[in-house]
């Protein structure tokens, strides 16, 4: 299975979306998010074509078809928070190489 790699608007686009969670839920929303890419990633490798509702696998794809909270100019402590789970749990998943 190829999951993309994230860089650096991905992980903007995963903290926006964080950010638009009651911050209970971002924890898990952000758990769910990886499970959707790697599972459009899988759907992409077995048929050729990008999944209709989550994308071709990569995390771009799949975010920008949720709802986002706007990336606060200067970051304040929600943002920080949601910035430090993506990072933390994408480095935790396959889609960083160890």
């Amino acid at each position: 299975m190829i999951i993309h790699p994230p860089n650096l608007s991905d992980v903007v686009l995963a903290t926006r979306y964080l950010l638009a969670q009651p911050d209970s839920a971002q924890p898990e929303r952000c758990r769910e998010l990886i499970e959707r890419v790697q599972e459009a990633a899988r759907y992409q490798e077995i048929t050729g074509r990008a999944h209709a509702r989550l994308g071709d696998g990569s995390i771009g794809s799949y975010v920008l078809r949720l709802p986002l909270a706007p990336m606060p100019a200067q970051l304040n402590e929600a943002a920080f928070k949601a910035l430090s789970l993506v990072l933390e749990q994408f480095y935790d998943t396959s889609f960083i190489s160890k």
